[in-house]
C-alpha cells in the first residue's frame, strides 16, 4: 500500500506551483485562484410569445395542450374506474352521481382556480365558494361550481394504475408529466450567470459591529434568538437595518418572515 505524505501535496492551479498544505486540515495557506469556466449562456426567454400581454401565450409553453389532454385522458379513466367499482346504493345521491366526463377547457378551469388558491387564501377551500361577504369571492362560483370543483380534485390522474402498476419507478404516476414539464422549463428560459436564490436578501448584507474604545469585538443579542428565549449574542448585523442576526439561519429567516 503506497502512503501519501500529507504535508507535500501538488495541487494543481492556475500557475502549477507547488502550494503548502496543513496536515491536520488539509486546507492551503496561500490563496488560489478558481477555475470559473467562461459563460457561452444565451439568458432569457428562448421563445417569442405571440401576444406579450397575454399570459396563455406563456403558459402554453410551459404546460402545452399535449400535457392538458393527458391529463383529462387519465383523470376520466381513472372516474370512470372508480365509479364502476362503487355500489349503486351507496352512489344514488352521492356527489359521484354528478361526475361528467371532464374537458380540456374544464380542465384549464380547474388548474386555473387552483393557482388562485396560492393568491387567495381561505381557511378552508370550500369557503372559495361561500356567498358570505367576508369570504366571497366571485370568480370561483362564476368558473365552476363547488361540485364540479370537487370531483375533479377526486379523480385527478396522471397515469393509468392498471398499466403501470409493476413499474420500479417510484414516480410512475406522475412520470409523463413530468418529463414534459421539466423539459420544458430546462428549454424555455435559461438563467443567468449570476443568480439570487432570494432578490429580497440583496440589499441586506451582514457587517461586524464597529468596535469601540472599551470594546474591540462587541456583541448584541440576535432578534431572532431573543424571540425564541434563547439567550445568544451575535458579532454581525444588518450594514442597511442595523438588526443585529446571526449570519447563520437567524438571517434569513428574519428577513423571509419579514417580507412574507
Amino acid at each position: 500500500m503506497r502512503v501519501i505524505n500529507e504535508s507535500n501535496i501538488s495541487i494543481p492551479g492556475p500557475s502549477h506551483r507547488q502550494i503548502d498544505v496543513t496536515p491536520t486540515t488539509g486546507f492551503s495557506k496561500n490563496d488560489c485562484q478558481p477555475r470559473i469556466p467562461p459563460f457561452i449562456g444565451n439568458p432569457g426567454m428562448q421563445f417569442a410569445a405571440e401576444n406579450e400581454a397575454d399570459v396563455m401565450s406563456y403558459f402554453d409553453h410551459y404546460i402545452p395542450p399535449e400535457l392538458i389532454e393527458i391529463v383529462v385522458d387519465q383523470t376520466n379513466l381513472y372516474a370512470q374506474q372508480q365509479i364502476v367499482k362503487m355500489p349503486r346504493t351507496v352512489t344514488k345521491h352521492a356527489l359521484s352521481e354528478e361526475w361528467k366526463p371532464v374537458t380540456v377547457i374544464k380542465m384549464k378551469k380547474f388548474l386555473g382556480l387552483i393557482f388562485v388558491t396560492g393568491i387567495v387564501r381561505k381557511p378552508k377551500l370550500e369557503l372559495c365558494w361561500s356567498t358570505r361577504r367576508i369570504f366571497q369571492t366571485p370568480i370561483f362560483p362564476q368558473t365552476m361550481s363547488k361540485n364540479g370543483f370537487q370531483l375533479i380534485q377526486r379523480y385527478l390522474h396522471f397515469n393509468d394504475n392498471n398499466a403501470t402498476g409493476t413499474s420500479e419507478d417510484r414516480l410512475y404516476k406522475i412520470r409523463k408529466i413530468l418529463d414534459i414539464v421539466v423539459n420544458n422549463f430546462r428549454t424555455n428560459y435559461i438563467p443567468d450567470r449570476e443568480i439570487s436564490l432570494d432578490g429580497k436578501l440583496k440589499n441586506h448584507k451582514l457587517v461586524h459591529i464597529s468596535p469601540t474604545k472599551n470594546d474591540k469585538t462587541p456583541t448584541r443579542k440576535c432578534r431572532v434568538c431573543v424571540r425564541k428565549n434563547i439567550k445568544k449574542e451575535t458579532r454581525f448585523l444588518c450594514a442597511q437595518c442595523g438588526v443585529p442576526l446571526h449570519p447563520e439561519g437567524c438571517y434569513t429567516r428574519y428577513y423571509k418572515l419579514k417580507h412574507s
